[in-house]
Order: structure tokens, then C-alpha cells, then sequence
């Protein structure tokens, strides 16, 4: 079967109230339902880690799917910055920006994130981009 999309989406998301490294399974099921919500269906389950590196301390999560892939990272900083989020969705069914967008406030405190939508099937097209803010 042909695939229908090369839809890729790079979020870059600055949040407060970042998971610490005992909310792993926290990412794993946010990486789970994000799948569900979108439509699509996980080929490899998620896989989730804390970094504790000395000036990179976060979380990383990836999930391999039937279409494609999802990754998370988070950067935790010390207050009152705020802590860092790359998010990127790569797939061959369709999605929308703002199913993503919606789902990833309802889990993290976003407080803006600016984003990029490509078309990778057609010379890397910007199908969309943004910035969103609270």
C-alpha cells in the first residue's frame, strides 16, 4: 500500500512544571495517547529515559510506528527559566497541527511553542508554521 502523506512536525515548546526522572511512565503513556489520538498505530513500543548529564537533565521518549516515528525531549532548567520541549511527528497517514497542539497542553504546561509543518514527500513543502502562546 502506497503511503497517502509525508507529514512531518517539529514543535519546539518552552513549559513550566517539567516531568523529573520519576515520571517516566508519565511520558510513556503521554507518547501512547498521543499515538491513539492521532490515528495511528505503534509498531514498537515507547521507549523512556532520564538524562541526568550535568547540564543536560531531561527526558527523552520514542515511539516507533507503523507510519513512522514520535520523540519527545524535555530539558529541565533551573527556575525561573523555563524548561524545553522538542517534539517531532513523522508519518505517512495524515494529522493536523492542532490535534497535536491540543493533546500536548492538555499533558504539559505550555507556555509557547512555535512549530513547522512539512511536506517531505514534495521537497520538504512548508505546509504550515507558527507560534503559539498562552
Amino acid at each position: 500500500m502506497k503511503p497517502t502523506a509525508h507529514l512531518h512536525l517539529l514543535i519546539n515548546a518552552d513549559i513550566k512544571n517539567p516531568p523529573g526522572p520519576q515520571d517516566c511512565n508519565f511520558v510513556t503513556d503521554f507518547m501512547k495517547g498521543m499515538v491513539n489520538h492521532v490515528r495511528m498505530r505503534i509498531m514498537i513500543d515507547p521507549v523512556t529515559a532520564w538524562c541526568a548529564d550535568l547540564g543536560n537533565e531531561g527526558i527523552t521518549s520514542t515511539v516507533i510506528l507503523t507510519t513512522s516515528h514520535c520523540t519527545m525531549h524535555i530539558w529541565n532548567l533551573p527556575e525561573p527559566n523555563n524548561s524545553k520541549m522538542q517534539f517531532d511527528l513523522y508519518s505517512c497517514a495524515p494529522f493536523n497541527v492542532e490535534e497535536v497542539m491540543d493533546f500536548i497542553s492538555q499533558h504539559f504546561n505550555v507556555i509557547s511553542a512555535g512549530y513547522k509543518f512539512l511536506d517531505r514527500e514534495h521537497d520538504f513543502t512548508e505546509v504550515d508554521a507558527g507560534k503559539i502562546s498562552k
